[in-house]
């Protein structure tokens, strides 16, 4: 796997996570949680590659609601609070949060 100087190191080093000799987790939520970050990290660096950076995918979209939408169709398991916690973090546009409540969590 390609590493992306983007991101940090350690999402590409599984033995820093302390899982030198990884094995599945025993549980089905833990499993699917577990590929969810997986091809999460897989999306994003492939996102990277497309689109130079990542933080470009996210500028690439029309307005709010299409980086939401978009979003959500890349990304396993994240809502829409998550998303919109997630642009508000890395400094996108996002609209005021009673705005976002109002709108999105009906």
């Amino acid at each position: 796997m390609a590493r992306s100087g983007n991101l940090p190191h350690s999402i590409f080093c599984p033995c820093l996570w302390g899982w030198g000799s990884w094995s599945p987790p025993r549980s089905l939520p833990a499993w699917y949680a577990t590929t969810a970050i997986v091809s999460n990290v897989q999306k994003t660096i492939d996102l990277d590659n497309e689109y130079g950076a990542f933080q470009k995918y996210l500028k690439s979209q029309s307005d709010f609601d299409a980086t939401l939408n978009a979003v959500r169709n890349d990304i396993i398991l994240m809502g829409q609070t998550g998303i919109y916690y997630f642009l508000y973090v890395v400094g996108e546009q996002v609209p005021p949060h009673d705005e976002f409540e109002t709108e999105y969590r009906k």
